[in-house]
């Protein structure tokens, strides 16, 4: 095979990648969104039920008793797969970049094409931010539909917790300031979940990550 035919079966194989790619990391999408909207469907559900109960208070304690853990653990799996999926899209998101890089300096270096991509020796964790015009930055994670589930898996918690100490006999001010607290730490352990698993805030860079890929 001349250096011809071995470019033309490289834009080939290269294109069929990146295609690939681009299927998948459109699937962890659609993904994210269903399980988004399967739990706030549930979450909608339980409110209007409460709304149904409230009413009659023999029957409020037996349905939050019920209802809540069910609507919390639900929540944590949805949180765990979305963290998952966004983990795969982070992956997916670096790889495509890659393929761009070697599009643009095999290809068509000098012709101004994917001016977005990183140059080179930057690393494929960057120029991955750097072609949605971000920077990698903690509170950037408070964005993501992994954190928003997150935040209302705490504030459930919270509410549980609150709930929990005040049918125990705790006096209501310390039942909340408990509540609050539970939030706040329930919502920064989601947070530090969903932070360590994202490989480009996480790993930074390193050798593998460079552009052009080896």
């Amino acid at each position: 095979m001349d250096d011809d035919e071995r470019e033309q079966a490289l834009v080939v194989a290269f294109s069929s990648e990146r295609s690939s790619l681009q299927a998948a990391y459109t699937g962890t999408i659609t993904e994210a969104n269903g399980r988004l909207s399967g739990f706030l469907a549930v979450l909608s559900a339980a409110i209007i039920g409460l709304g149904l109960v409230a009413g009659k208070s023999a029957l409020v304690w037996p349905f939050l008793a019920t209802v809540l853990p069910i609507v919390l653990i639900l929540g944590e799996f949805t949180f765990l797969r979305l963290a998952q999926t966004m983990t795969e899209s982070d992956l997916l998101a670096v790889r495509i970049q890659q393929v761009r890089a070697w599009y643009r300096d095999h290809l068509m270096p000098d012709d101004g094409y994917f001016a977005e991509v990183a140059p080179t020796g930057q690393s494929a964790s960057e120029a991955t931010w750097t072609d949605v015009g971000v920077k990698p930055r903690w509170w950037q994670f408070l964005l993501t539909a992994a954190a928003t589930v997150g935040a209302i898996n705490a504030l459930l918690f919270g509410a549980g917790l609150t709930i929990a100490l005040a049918a125990a006999g705790v006096t209501l001010p310390v039942a909340v300031v408990v509540g609050v607290a539970g939030v706040s730490t329930f919502f920064a352990a989601h947070l530090i979940y969903i932070m360590r698993g994202v490989p480009t805030f996480r790993r930074g860079d390193s050798p593998r990550d460079t552009f052009p890929p080896e």
